[in-house]
């Protein structure tokens, strides 16, 4: 479905066809860097021993994700003020290319952490960086960037779902080359060089204007090597790693707080109106990560794993979420793209707020279906558990690709790709909270004291309670929707 919508009064083509060309070739370098990303997460940190990789045991994928939310907003810092957009973009490229390398091909050349060190440095500059590309293949205030970075997010999604679906079903067929892992970032590395001019021409005043870039590319590249030895040995202390992200959190926070009062009002306006949408995505992300928690474990007792007199496997669920916004992606897209055409505001922060509510319709279908819905053996089918799965990657597309263009559209141009670190903080936070407060939820079931059927009414009354807590705190959100919205668009405006 290929629509027209004005810009300016300029009269443009949208559509998935319709995007700039810098956009695509974006996309499928994503596109091959989740996949050889999460196909290494897979293979790392699940069938180690089915590869010759010397692992340490004190590495966990806890910790790796928690030091790489931790740094990535210092490669946003490289590129808005240091190397440039472009110059930092092609930079973690190579990193990553190195680290996957050693880590694969030339596994006894250097030790397993220093490998992990690198692939962690090559995350850090690439991928603010990347994020950032996508708004700024789009003039200020087009209507096309929420529907851009939602294709963007479904790009990713199917690196996530091929990497994590292909590999296991490699390792079950023997197949243990795993050279092809390094060969796609040396394909994005050749995607780049070809059509460099289109890298340039959308790169950053700090990439273009800088006197000093060779020296400075060198010194961040020293660096890099040296920062990632030490990371690597830091990643085998969780407790280390937590207390770089509190650190590197609160410097974040302090950061946006002092820019705010540097810039001038308007920029001012934007940053503070940007924290508190971050703040409500964070709530987002922990009551979202709590829910994929607790219906895992609820799941492995209380949810029958068939449908229509055919069993399902358990591992499907782990598949479901990120196919669902490959399908999903595009619709959204779309009726972003329909809903501007047809003068329909639905602004960012309505799109939270009922991303939120969707959260809380969740738990409560959930609540029926554990009321009114189950078998002898206290079981329901999985067929809620895919319902469920549907509704949570509404939210998730209504989240995490639209934030992205909320820091676009409200950050300082200058400091987008720092804009974009700030937001995967407030993943990061969902990520390292919801640990600690499913731990305590599930002290309160008392699985190794009481029943079968207590504990299963135990998880019924929690979906009933928190359900309506969070469609409760949806409903209070709404009264602000209106007014962020407002002076989301004041912003814009005097932005442009």
């Amino acid at each position: 479905m290929n629509t027209e919508i004005e810009i300016d009064s300029k009269i443009i083509k949208a559509g998935f066809w319709h995007m700039p060309k810098l956009f695509y070739l974006i996309l499928f370098i994503e596109l091959f860097e989740r996949f050889v990303f999460y196909g290494f997460q897979t293979i790392v940190f699940v069938y180690t021993k089915n590869f010759n990789i010397s692992l340490s045991n004190k590495i966990s994928l806890t910790s790796f994700n928690i030091i790489l939310y931790a740094l990535i907003i210092s490669g946003g810092v490289i590129g808005d003020k240091i190397l440039g957009l472009r110059r930092s973009y092609i930079s973690g490229l190579l990193f990553l290319l190195f680290g996957y390398s050693f880590l694969f091909i030339f596994n006894n050349f250097l030790p397993f952490n220093f490998c992990v060190g690198l692939i962690l440095i090559g995350n850090i500059l690439f991928k603010t960086n990347a994020v950032n590309y996508v708004s700024r293949c789009f003039e200020a205030k087009d209507p096309r960037l929420d529907a851009a970075y939602t294709y963007f997010y479904m790009f990713m999604s199917i690196g996530c779902f091929v990497g994590i679906v292909l590999v296991p079903i490699l390792i079950k067929a023997k197949f243990s080359s795993i050279i092809f892992f390094p060969l796609f970032i040396l394909l994005d590395i050749l995607i780049y060089l070809v059509f460099k001019k289109e890298f340039i021409h959308s790169d950053n005043h700090s990439g273009k204007n800088s006197r000093f870039l060779g020296r400075a590319n060198f010194v961040v590249i020293v660096m890099g090597v040296i920062v990632a030895y030490l990371l690597g040995l830091l990643l085998e202390r969780l407790d280390f790693c937590q207390y770089v992200f509190y650190l590197f959190s609160s410097l974040t926070i302090i950061i946006c707080l002092l820019l705010a009062i540097k810039l001038d009002k308007n920029e001012s306006k934007g940053i503070y109106l940007a924290l508190n949408l971050i703040l409500i995505a964070s709530v987002f992300w922990i009551i979202f990560l709590q829910i994929i928690l607790v219906i895992s474990t609820f799941s492995l007792h209380y949810v029958k794993f068939n449908l229509f007199g055919y069993d399902v496997s358990r591992n499907v669920i782990n598949y479901f979420n990120p196919f669902l916004i490959i399908i999903f992606a595009p619709i959204f897209a779309k009726l972003y793209i329909f809903l501007q055409k047809q003068n329909i505001k639905v602004s960012i922060p309505l799109k939270f707020n009922l991303a939120i509510a969707i959260l809380g319709i969740s738990l409560l279908i959930l609540a029926v279906a554990t009321k009114y819905f189950i078998d002898i053996n206290y079981q329901i089918s999985v067929g809620w558990v895919f319902l469920i799965d549907i509704l949570l990657s509404f939210s998730v597309l209504l989240v995490l690709a639209i934030g992205s263009s909320m820091v676009a559209q409200l950050f300082p141009k200058r400091f987008g790709s720092f804009a974009q670190g700030v937001w995967f903080l407030a993943i990061a936070i969902g990520i390292l909270i919801k640990d600690k407060i499913f731990a305590f939820v599930y002290v309160l079931f008392d699985a190794a004291n009481n029943s079968h059927i207590t504990i299963f009414n135990s998880y019924s009354m929690l979906f009933l309670k928190f359900g309506l807590i969070i469609i409760a705190f949806s409903l209070f959100l709404l009264f602000f929707s209106k007014m962020l919205m407002e002076k989301m668009q004041e912003v814009i405006i005097h932005r442009t």
